[in-house]
């Protein structure tokens, strides 16, 4: 009870620390869009939506046991609430919408049950609504899917909805998709490319989904993610994206992607350029099957040549 007791009063604390921001730092950047790399495991994404109905992921350094149902109510209170940075994004999430109970099966499993206020959830809000839900809560140690319901009955569609739910939903699911129909959700597979994007007084990292045509090719694959980032990225410095090449000798093997990429990546001899090292290493960082990366350029290894876990990359972190 106490333990319980602590970890509520540290959640309340973060939310005071962000009104503070709101009402005392609005002009000010209130997030760091760095990529870094962080052994400690208590960074999580938040997500929340733009004036373009895209949605962003921000990182707290906050606790979460998905077994914990109140741990799991308390991420939900924080995405309808995003604090000081109100001003500029808002929840995707129906104000008067509540999540009363969460249950993690054997399976890893995570069914949500919701409240009556679901049905305000629209047919053109629901894929965000999906996306952010499973984005968020699919990050968490043990859940492997998420299932939905409603006052205790099970969701084989949204009350309003037209995406089937009849199976669980995984984070293949993506994030910021433009397909929405069943057949391209559950038939292809997602791959995710981010680019900057000025939102407010900030300059943050958003994640897109594109869908491909599942293939075991690693090469194909890269080369598919390294165009992609070429053609949706907006950073000033990444127009040299568009001459990177992935070489021979790129491979995925026991959860260990190794991109070798040409001198394209580099500002001159030996410094790469940072924005599109930030913009490839989250890309790949969400290709299935991938548990840590190593860049090298012309098969030589980049700084110290220690390989990033994915589940410890974080960008976006909200300033506390």
């Amino acid at each position: 009870m106490k333990k319980q007791w602590i970890k509520n009063g540290l959640f309340c604390l973060l939310c005071l620390i962000t009104l503070g921001g709101y009402l005392f730092g609005r002009n000010t950047s209130q997030v760091d869009k760095t990529v870094s790399v962080e052994s400690d495991g208590n960074y999580h994404q938040i997500v929340y939506e733009d004036a373009d109905r895209m949605l962003i992921p921000i990182t707290y350094q906050i606790a979460v046991d998905a077994v914990n149902s109140d741990d799991l109510k308390q991420v939900f209170s924080l995405m309808k609430s995003p604090g000081s940075l109100s001003e500029y994004l808002h929840s995707f999430v129906p104000d008067e919408l509540e999540l009363v109970s969460t249950t993690l099966d054997e399976n890893g499993n995570l069914n949500l049950d919701f409240s009556s206020a679901l049905e305000q959830v629209t047919r053109e809000q629901e894929l965000r609504f999906l996306e952010g839900l499973v984005f968020v809560y699919g990050q968490f140690e043990g859940v492997n899917s998420l299932t939905f319901s409603m006052a205790g009955d099970p969701l084989s569609k949204l009350p309003q909805g037209e995406i089937d739910l009849t199976q669980p939903l995984t984070r293949e699911l993506g994030i910021n998709n433009f397909e929405s129909s069943t057949r391209d959700l559950h038939h292809t597979t997602s791959v995710v490319v981010y680019y900057a994007k000025q939102i407010g007084n900030e300059e943050l990292y958003v994640p897109v989904s594109k869908r491909l045509e599942i293939s075991d090719d690693i090469a194909y694959t890269l080369n598919e993610v390294l165009d992609e980032v070429s053609v949706t990225s907006t950073l000033t410095t990444a127009s040299c994206l568009e001459d990177v090449v992935v070489l021979e000798g790129s491979s995925l093997e026991d959860g260990h992607l190794l991109v070798n990429l040409n001198s394209a990546v580099l500002l001159d001899e030996s410094t790469i350029n940072q924005d599109i090292y930030d913009l490839l290493l989250l890309s790949f960082s969400h290709l299935e099957g991938v548990e840590e990366i190593s860049l090298q350029v012309q098969g030589e290894d980049l700084g110290s040549g220690e390989a990033s876990k994915v589940s410890e990359i974080v960008y976006n972190t909200i300033r506390m």
